[in-house]
């Protein structure tokens, strides 16, 4: 008998999605988050990322805030442009990660993209890639 699979988060962004949910399930995938998401996407992750700072066009000194930022892999891209990168993420797991992986990030916090500990207009740009999906109110 196989044992029974834990419960994955609805990918809607429906009002009732359970945070709780979301958070355990970074958790568990944050070592090998990024192999995946590579994997997953045939490689095009890193395209897209380019084309993310691209369209945002980082300049030293400017604060960009990834929303969902998981391990930091948009928040490096931005930082090698000179931008001071904060990640917010939900997942414990994928914050100490990426903080290991990715010590250009000025700043990481583990928080709800919904109540963010930082203050209005704080920021000059805001970035949010696959985890747009995973917020109960977009």
């Amino acid at each position: 008998m196989m044992p029974e699979q834990p419960a994955l988060p609805d990918h809607r962004p429906v009002r009732d999605k359970d945070a709780a949910l979301v958070q355990r399930m970074f958790d568990r995938v944050a070592p090998r988050y990024d192999v995946a998401n590579t994997l997953l996407s045939l490689g095009l992750d890193r395209h897209w990322r380019a084309v993310t700072v691209a369209a945002v066009d980082p300049r030293p000194g400017s604060v960009v805030l990834d929303l969902a930022g998981g391990t930091g892999a948009l928040a490096a891209a931005v930082a090698a442009r000179g931008a001071d990168a904060v990640v917010a993420d939900l997942s414990h797991e994928m914050v100490r990660v990426g903080m290991a992986r990715v010590p250009a990030v000025r700043a990481w916090t583990v928080a709800d993209a919904l109540r963010l500990p930082l203050a209005d207009a704080s920021v000059d740009a805001i970035t949010i890639a696959f985890g747009l999906r995973n917020l109960n109110d977009t």
